[in-house]
């Protein structure tokens, strides 16, 4: 499979918002990975290049490199192919791959061997499998980098999704969601009938490990200050 020059105009896409930092980088140094498209009637289709498509669009750029896919390749093709392009520095696309790898059927150590990670550094990419569809994207356009990555990887997808859609994201606003998120999980786990005593000092304990080197938000202090009071109404009636 060789790459081509193919025309911007006969490649159909979804539209989509490459982010400007992505652009800007496109203008400077130009398409280094090339998308991947398949044939149809009316053109062609893209399989993964859509933002590359979307900033040449919005570049004025006439042709892109492309590979193209013949009809009765399969997924082992097209991870192939991703494998022996140059190695991404975006961790998106990385993520792109090990699905890929899962979805062919590869183990762990297989898709630690092809994509040369260790089996630590893989682990750490499993985590980003669980970003939304919006904050990958964030992730792929350059607007999120790899540390705040990780650290929204932990947090549910429905608050990643509101933090990605609040607008722009830092890893302090991620870390004081992500302990906003850890106190509602606790107040819902708390048996009052059970001692609160212990309790108390259980909770003062996880506030105190959260705060390390992490000043709290004023929201983040107010809901201390709600589970503070819900737990001293249950140990003055226990």
């Amino acid at each position: 499979m060789e790459v081509r020059e193919v025309n911007v105009v006969d490649i159909r896409t979804e539209t989509c918002l490459p982010g400007t930092k992505f652009v800007e980088s496109i203008k400077e140094v130009g398409i280094r990975v090339p998308i991947m498209i398949n044939k149809n009637g009316h053109g062609y289709e893209v399989i993964d290049g859509r933002r590359r498509i979307q900033a040449a669009r919005n570049l004025g750029l006439e042709t892109v490199p492309a590979i193209i896919m013949e009809e009765g390749e399969n997924d082992s093709d097209l991870l192939g192919v991703m494998l022996n392009l140059q190695r991404s520095p975006n961790l998106a696309y990385e993520v792109d791959k090990i699905r890929l790898c899962i979805k062919s059927g590869y183990t762990q150590q297989e898709i630690a061997d092809r994509l040369c990670l260790s089996r630590t550094q893989l682990k750490k990419h499993f985590r980003l499998l669980n970003l939304c569809k919006e904050a990958l994207n964030k992730v792929k356009s350059g607007e999120v980098n790899a540390s705040t990555a990780f650290e929204l990887s932990r947090l549910p997808k429905e608050a990643q999704k509101e933090l990605v859609l609040s607008g722009e994201i830092t890893k302090e606003d991620v870390h004081q969601r992500k302990v906003k998120h850890n106190l509602s999980s606790l107040l819902s786990l708390i048996p009052v009938e059970e001692g609160c005593d212990q309790l108390v000092l259980d909770f003062e304990l996880v506030v105190a490990k959260m705060s390390t080197g992490h000043p709290l938000s004023e929201d983040v202090k107010n809901a201390v200050d709600v589970i503070r009071g819900f737990l001293k109404k249950e140990v003055q009636y226990s």
